[in-house]
C-alpha cells in the first residue's frame, strides 16, 4: 500500500518542476529553481527552462533558448564560488510568479572570501500544461549586481 506521502506523482516526491497551483507548491517550486542555480551547474540551470524560454537579465539584451541560456550562465558561473538564492517572499497569479529573492554571491579566486547579497525580484511565466509543464518560458530578473560585477574585474586585474 502506498501512503499518499510516498506517492510518487505528488510534487514534492517529483525531481522535475511541474506547475503550482498552492502556496506550499510554491514554495517547493522556488526550493526547486533555487537548487537549480545554487549548484554553479549551467546544465541544472537550463533544464528549468522550455527550450524557446526568453531570460532578460538586469540590463542585458534577452536571451532566447535554454541551449543559449546555458552558455550566458556558464560563462557567470565560471567567475563564481558561491551563489545561494533564499526568497523573501511571493505571489502566483494565473502562470505567472512574481518572487523576491537575497541572493549571496562570493567570486571566484577572492583571497578575501568576501560574500555579496543582492535583492532580486523575479518574474516567472511558467508553462501550466504539456510537455514542459512547470518550466519557465519567460522570466525577468531585476537586480542590481555591479558590486559583484566590480569584484570580478579587480579579479581579473590582480
Amino acid at each position: 500500500m502506498t501512503t499518499l506521502s510516498e506517492d510518487v506523482n505528488r510534487p514534492e516526491n517529483r525531481n522535475e518542476l511541474f506547475f503550482p497551483t498552492s502556496h506550499d507548491e510554491v514554495i517547493l517550486w522556488l526550493t526547486k529553481f533555487a537548487a537549480s542555480q545554487d549548484g554553479l551547474d549551467p546544465a541544472e540551470t537550463s533544464s528549468v527552462y522550455e527550450p524557446q524560454a526568453t531570460l532578460r537579465f538586469s540590463n542585458y539584451p534577452a536571451i532566447i533558448g535554454a541551449d543559449k541560456i546555458e552558455e550566458m550562465v556558464a560563462a557567470r558561473f565560471a567567475r563564481l564560488s558561491l551563489i545561494n538564492h533564499t526568497y523573501r517572499y511571493f505571489d502566483l497569479v494565473g502562470s505567472r510568479l512574481w518572487a523576491v529573492f537575497d541572493v549571496l554571491y562570493r567570486v571566484k579566486g577572492d583571497l578575501s572570501g568576501e560574500e555579496f547579497l543582492v535583492p532580486a525580484v523575479c518574474v516567472f511565466t511558467l508553462v501550466e500544461h504539456g510537455d514542459h509543464e512547470g518550466k519557465i518560458t519567460d522570466l525577468e530578473t531585476f537586480m542590481d549586481q555591479t558590486a559583484v560585477e566590480n569584484r570580478m574585474k579587480d579579479i581579473i586585474k590582480e
